[in-house]
Parts: C-alpha cells; structure tokens; sequence
C-alpha cells in the first residue's frame, strides 16, 4: 500500500470514491461527476487551500481510501515558516 498526497492522475478514481461518499451520506439522492470534480478542482485543491488531501491505494494502484488534512494557523507560533500546520 502507497499512502501520499493526491496526484494529478489519481483525480478521476478520487472523483469515483467522493460520489460513493455522496450517495453515502445522502441516500437516493445523487450527484454528477462534473460537479464534484468542479468542486475538487476549484475548491479543495487550488492554490492556497487550507486542505490538503491524502490517498492511499494498493498495488494495482487503485484508491482505496483518502483522507482530508486541513491546515491551520498555530495558536503559539506566528512565524512566517510555522504558522501552518
């Protein structure tokens, strides 16, 4: 198993595991894939997002799992290199 930050080639096969997580969360209702891309790519993975987005696939290099990392700014250090985490 690989576990690392999303990659440009990996975005279909997450776009597949946020639609399941949609239908999930929302049953019967649905969602196209054009829209959770769109939300993807303008939203959660532009530059300057606080998210950052980890998958893991096995060793057919299919996604088998993700999770979302969100940055924020240090309650006790301000310095310009540490106030993310």
């Amino acid at each position: 198993m690989r576990i690392a930050p999303v990659s440009p080639e990996q975005y279909e096969s997450l776009i597949d595991l946020l639609c399941e997580l949609y239908r999930h969360y929302n049953p019967g209702a649905s969602v196209s894939r054009d829209v959770v891309r769109d939300h993807l790519l303008d939203n959660l993975l532009v530059p300057g997002s606080a998210v950052r987005l980890i998958v893991a696939e096995d060793a057919a290099r299919h996604i088998v799992g993700f999770a979302a990392v969100m940055l924020l700014h240090s309650l006790v250090d301000p310095t310009p290199a540490n106030r993310r985490q």
